[in-house]
């Protein structure tokens, strides 16, 4: 487990301190939800980038002169 320090002022404080309370969280908890979510942001546009890359050379080796049907389904897939 990772420590993080902050130093913040007193009036950010606050604020976060009364964002996290409309929240029911504390400041702690409150953090780790950011947290939590970037995390899950970055890691699924991560995927989506794979995804999009995967499909791209897939249809780059793809002869869709002779097959466009095929093709359409394929990118139709990824859409």
């Amino acid at each position: 487990m990772r420590e993080i320090n902050l130093k913040i002022t007193d009036k950010e404080y606050l604020d976060f301190l009364s964002i996290s309370l409309n929240d029911e969280l504390s400041v702690e908890e409150k953090l780790k939800q950011i947290i939590r979510y970037h995390v899950i942001v970055y890691r699924n546009q991560k995927k989506l980038k794979n995804k999009s890359e995967y499909a791209y050379k897939k249809l780059y080796r793809f002869d869709y002169k002779n097959n466009l049907n095929e093709y359409l389904k394929i990118i139709l897939k990824y859409l």
